[in-house]
């Protein structure tokens, strides 16, 4: 039996086969007495799985938590506490939010600031199109008829 047929008959008892592979799998166990063995195996385990899950009554989750004892969280010892490696981390962390607090307003300040400089640029840009448009167009006009050629 190949791996291939043993993956098919895996996930045939996961109900993960389609309808072509439960086909082939089903062909290659009427050839395979190795793959209808392990197949009927299967079958066993998931019969025998099925019984047992049925056997145990729904209250015996509640009973089982109910008899354990209840656990205090145990205190942080003094050698963790006063780690000196521990103090510094907590120490930068403190740092980098503070850090990265100004940073935030600072970026905050120069967003607005953007949006001051982009509305006067627009505003500049409507004036400037708007005296541009508002010259009188101009006209050319020939001299002379002649074109002189040298």
């Amino acid at each position: 039996m190949d791996r291939k047929t043993e993956e098919l008959i895996e996930k045939y008892f996961d109900n993960e086969l389609t309808k072509a592979e439960e086909i082939f799998m089903f062909t290659a166990i009427s050839a395979d007495d190795e793959a209808r063995e392990y197949f009927r195996k299967f079958n066993i385990y998931k019969t025998a799985l099925a019984e047992d899950t049925a056997a145990f009554p729904d209250s015996l989750d509640s009973r089982i938590l109910e008899s354990l004892p209840l656990q205090q969280p145990a205190a942080l010892s003094r050698q963790t506490a006063n780690n000196p490696v521990r103090i510094v981390l907590y120490a930068a962390s403190v740092v980098l939010l503070v850090l990265s607090l100004y940073l935030y307003g600072e970026i905050s300040g120069y967003r607005q600031e953007m949006r001051v400089l982009t509305g006067q640029i627009k505003d500049q840009k409507a004036t400037i199109d708007m005296l541009y448009n508002s010259y009188p167009t101009i006209t050319i006009k020939p001299s002379s008829d002649k074109i002189t050629e040298q």
